[in-house]
């Protein structure tokens, strides 16, 4: 069923002290029955039916949960496709377009288009693997940001199917939740993101990201990122 994600809903609760304890042993435990080493869903192409094509393009608008922030639109195109990879364009109106190249490796990319940022977690992960509820991965890598911090420590799990209304219309959708944790040396307990929770939705009709939601916390719960974005228009090559 559709959940109600609206950005603007307080962050979730969460157990300070559980979480200022948590180490390295706690979230491999935590994960058990996860893949383990570099997360590679697979090195080629598996499900051809879920790959996107050359010119197929999706049109999607970015919502912040901060009133002061305005809501924009922006396009991806598919550029390449490739047996090992997939390659897009992110763009919007008066920023220069952002090129990334998707493998089966999973990957958390943020692409900057200068008045505010995308994040990205494996668009097109349904088309290198079938996945299975329940299914998950950890020692996903996500960017360290600006300043040599602490290396966050990410995991994801596939929660299940979703039946998702956006713009474009209504999906269903396999829902992925991705969080990490970081904390030690050079994180900054009231500055720096702490703590990362993400939340895809993948719907195979449309070959990409329907629903996307994206939220981060200092380590003293202090919210930083809240913002999202859903698809406005799927427009197949």
């Amino acid at each position: 069923m559709d959940h109600d994600d609206s950005l603007t809903r307080p962050a979730r609760t969460i157990d300070r002290r559980r979480f200022l304890a948590l180490g390295a042993g706690a979230l491999v435990a935590g994960v058990a029955g996860c893949s383990s080493g570099p997360p590679i869903v697979s090195e080629t192409l598996r499900e051809p039916l879920a790959a996107p094509k050359v010119g197929d393009a999706w049109r999607y608008r970015y919502l912040s949960g901060w009133s002061q922030v305005p809501s924009r639109e922006f396009s991806v195109r598919v550029t390449q496709v490739a047996t090992n990879g997939i390659a897009d364009t992110l763009s919007s109106s008066g920023y220069a377009e952002q090129t990334q190249l998707w493998t089966g490796m999973l990957a958390f990319v943020v692409r900057s288009l200068g008045g505010f940022s995308v994040a990205e977690f494996s668009p097109y992960l349904l088309a290198f693997a079938r996945v299975q509820p329940g299914q998950g991965w950890y020692n996903i890598p996500l960017p360290a940001g600006a300043a040599p911090l602490t290396p966050w420590k990410a995991q994801a799990r596939v929660r299940g199917t979703d039946s998702v209304t956006v713009p474009a219309g209504t999906f269903e959708a396999v829902r992925v939740d991705l969080s990490a944790e970081r904390f030690g040396a050079g994180v900054s307990p009231s500055a720096d993101a702490a703590q990362l929770s993400s939340t895809v939705w993948y719907a195979p009709a449309v070959k990409r990201i329907a629903r996307f939601r994206h939220q981060t916390w200092t380590l003293t719960m202090l919210p930083i990122d809240n913002d999202g974005y859903e698809l406005l228009e799927y427009k197949p090559a």
